[in-house]
């Protein structure tokens, strides 16, 4: 079930109405939220599953799945919990192997058959494995809270409070990556539903609607998905603006879901952590990386840069640290070498970067601040061409026929590059530089008029975004 989709209005209404009923009964409002959060994940459209039935699939399978990592991971912490110290490094290796073993068996075992078949002739027959929506979000939350709890950052906390934490619908699919330390502590207030900042998270639902529904879906079909999909079809220009245009619609689709994800669960009395801060306005790929999927960041950082040692055993390992990291991530995105490429673009950057600080200190003046925005966008644009492109000769052809334009010819324009699709790749980098003070104040305004006003606003924008856009998958959810 999408945010976006018109049932998820009814099915949310029935969560917000019943779930503020039982709010002060801990107990009954876990139960309900995690029986919600599973039907939410199980009541999934998809057209290619033989369960469908009118277009959507109940895939109860997929719910098991979810609920098995869930049991084992509470048993793990619990079982570091009470063994912590030495002994439970071994409960931290366990827990590895479970999860990202099960991560690389629904995730990689049908890419590394192939690679075996490809490169050994090993002669492997063809599984079909699905993927089950959510499960890379599901494994790292899980591994986090096992490890925080070996840390002595948390204590494990009660079952149905981790069940509920993990499968919480607001970020079940697609992050943003909460950790039980955010989560937990805020189920266990006394909410009152007269403190929710509603004007806030109807801001955020209305801006995710406009980012998701209209801005990457018409970016995504004039001119992302044909060239894309055929880039020797088309010239330099259309394959330059589909590369610029792909920048657009990902963050676009991923700070919109992420929107209305924060907005959900802000009317539902949680707070998340922020995701995205105007990642396009950063100078540096880390500065990037500090405004970009914010939690994954985060969690990278936390539990694989240090604990590969991080910056504490010198500058080379330091370089090899953060170059594993990123490549590490790029693995994580998905089964492709393109994802390899695009970690290793984005690590190999990162290095680039210390080296060169280190040498010669950061610049401050204006010109070098300019080019260092400029260098940054396009370091990014070139890995997203990565990770968008279906394998890598594509994402090499259409880098070429860019290469064409740049060097050897002024390149022709079709149809699909408009004056319209070229303000609004524009506009969204532009508007990354607006004055961070400029949102409260928005809030502020927005959070004066009546509340009845206040609905019927979000209201008439969604019916626009539906009239306007189109209602597709989020990006993120084949993560």
């Amino acid at each position: 079930m999408l945010f976006v989709a018109p049932e998820f209005a009814s099915f949310f209404l029935v969560v917000l109405l019943v779930g503020w009923l039982l709010r002060q009964h801990p107990t009954a409002w876990k139960t309900f939220m995690l029986a919600a959060s599973i039907f939410f994940y199980g009541w999934w459209k998809h057209t290619t599953d033989d369960w469908s039935l009118a277009g959507i699939s109940w895939l109860p399978r997929y719910a098991v799945y979810l609920l098995i990592f869930a049991t084992v991971n509470q048993a793990l912490a619990q079982l570091a919990g009470r063994t912590r110290g030495s002994s439970s490094r071994y409960v931290v290796a366990l827990a590895c192997a479970f999860d990202l073993g099960a991560l690389f068996y629904f995730k990689y075992f049908e890419w590394a058959r192939g690679v075996a078949n490809d490169w050994f002739h090993a002669g492997f027959t063809p599984t079909n494995i699905i993927l089950p929506i959510g499960v890379s979000f599901i494994a790292f939350q899980g591994l986090g809270y096992v490890i925080d709890v070996h840390r002595g950052t948390i204590e494990p906390v009660d079952t149905l409070d981790f069940f509920t934490y993990l499968f919480f619908f607001p970020h079940l699919v697609a992050g943003p990556l909460v950790r039980v330390g955010e989560f937990v502590p805020q189920i266990h207030r006394r909410a009152d539903p007269r403190e929710v900042d509603a004007s806030r998270a109807f801001l955020l639902i209305a801006s995710g609607f406009v980012k998701k529904v209209i801005i990457s879906s018409y970016v995504f079909k004039h001119v992302v998905e044909p060239v894309f999909a055929n880039p020797k079809g088309f010239g330099g220009v259309d394959n330059l603006f589909a590369a610029y245009g792909y920048s657009v619609q990902i963050f676009c689709d991923f700070s919109g879901y992420t929107d209305i994800a924060i907005g959900l669960a802000l009317l539902l009395g949680i707070r998340f952590p922020q995701n995205f801060d105007n990642p396009y306005r950063a100078q540096s790929i880390q500065d990037f990386w500090r405004r970009w999927h914010m939690s994954l960041s985060r969690w990278l950082r936390d539990y694989l840069y240090i604990g590969l040692g991080g910056n504490r055993q010198g500058e080379l390992r330091t370089y090899v640290n953060l170059f594993l990291t990123m490549f590490i991530g790029g693995i994580w995105h998905g089964a492709n070498w393109t994802f390899i490429i695009w970690g290793t673009i984005h690590g190999g950057a990162m290095v680039i970067e210390r080296f060169l600080v280190s040498m010669f200190g950061n610049p401050t003046h204006p010109v070098a601040k300019a080019a260092r925005w400029l260098l940054t966008f396009h370091v990014v644009t070139l890995a997203w061409v990565f990770f968008n492109a279906r394998n890598a000769s594509v994402a090499f052809e259409l880098l070429g026929r860019i290469a064409h334009l740049l060097w050897l010819d002024t390149g022709q324009a079709s149809q699909y590059v408009t004056i319209l699709l070229i303000v609004t790749i524009v506009a969204v980098v532009a508007l990354q530089f607006v004055p961070d003070e400029l949102a409260p104040q928005i809030v502020a305004r927005f959070s004066a008029i009546h509340p009845a006003a206040q609905g019927a606003l979000v209201g008439i924008v969604m019916i626009l975004c539906y009239r306007i856009g189109s209602v597709d998958d989020f990006i993120y959810f084949q993560f």
